[in-house]
C-alpha cells in the first residue's frame, strides 16, 4: 500500500492523526508537525518519532 508524507498543522484534533500513523490505520506517514507549544511538540517529536517539527507553519508548507 503507497503511503503519503503529511504534515500536521495544530495538534489539538490534529494530535489524533500521529496515533493512527503510529498504528498504521491509514496510509499516512507524519512527517513533521507544527503547533504554537514548542514544548507540546518536543514531547510528542519524541513519542511518535517525528522528524521536523515547527511553530512557522510556512516551514512546514515548504517542506517537499
Amino acid at each position: 500500500m503507497k503511503k503519503y508524507r503529511v504534515g500536521v498543522i495544530g495538534l489539538g484534533m490534529g494530535s489524533t492523526l500521529l496515533e493512527a500513523n503510529r498504528q498504521g490505520l491509514i496510509p499516512l506517514e507524519v512527517f513533521g508537525i507544527c503547533d504554537t507549544d514548542m514544548e507540546k511538540l518536543e514531547r510528542l517529536k519524541l513519542k511518535y518519532g517525528i522528524g521536523f517539527i515547527t511553530t512557522d507553519y510556512r516551514k512546514l508548507i515548504d517542506k517537499p
